[in-house]
């Protein structure tokens, strides 16, 4: 099955962290290499100065491609794996946002509500247990979809990272 915009956009959103290495190596070498040309007192065209700054940069491209070579190949081929299961539970549970209140104590609370009485702010949060595992999805297809029922999960195919869920048609 090929991929949709918003699966190609999870998938090129997953790269980053080859690009973050990258950079961070390219910073760890010019570090090194400025105290390095500091510490012997050589010009910045001497030759062991530019096999640093080589070894840098082909380090900095090595660490790119072996982190993103799955994915780039996702995106190259736009193939995913479908799974289909069966839904073993379905939940509607309240979270908290953190941060957004403070220890609630009943007796202080009562009495001093602004300080010791400001309680968390919930919101819904929706969750299927499909096989053991928990998936937080959308009201939406909480609401399509009940226990017992089959979904599909989407996987990428290369890199197998989760894609999302959809119903079953």
């Amino acid at each position: 099955m090929s991929l949709t915009p918003e699966e190609i956009k999870e998938i090129k959103y997953n790269k980053r962290l080859g690009y973050a290495f990258s950079v961070a190596i390219i910073a760890c070498g010019a570090i090194i290499i400025l105290v390095y040309s500091q510490m012997e007192r050589i010009d910045i065209i001497d030759i062991r100065i530019l096999e640093l700054i080589l070894l840098t940069f082909g380090l900095s491209a090595l660490v790119l491609y072996v982190m993103n070579r799955k994915l780039n190949k996702d995106l190259k081929f736009e193939e995913r794996l479908v799974e289909t299961k069966k839904i073993d539970k379905r939940k509607k549970l309240i979270d908290y946002e953190v941060g957004s209140g403070s220890l609630y104590i009943p007796i202080l609370g009562d009495l001093f509500p602004k300080i010791w009485g400001q309680k968390m702010k919930g919101y819904k949060k929706f969750r299927l247990t499909i096989e053991g595992e928990n998936y937080d999805v959308e009201e939406e297809l909480f609401n399509a979809v009940n226990e017992g029922d089959e979904i599909e999960l989407h996987w990428s195919f290369y890199s197998e990272i989760f894609l999302g869920l959809k119903v079953k048609k």
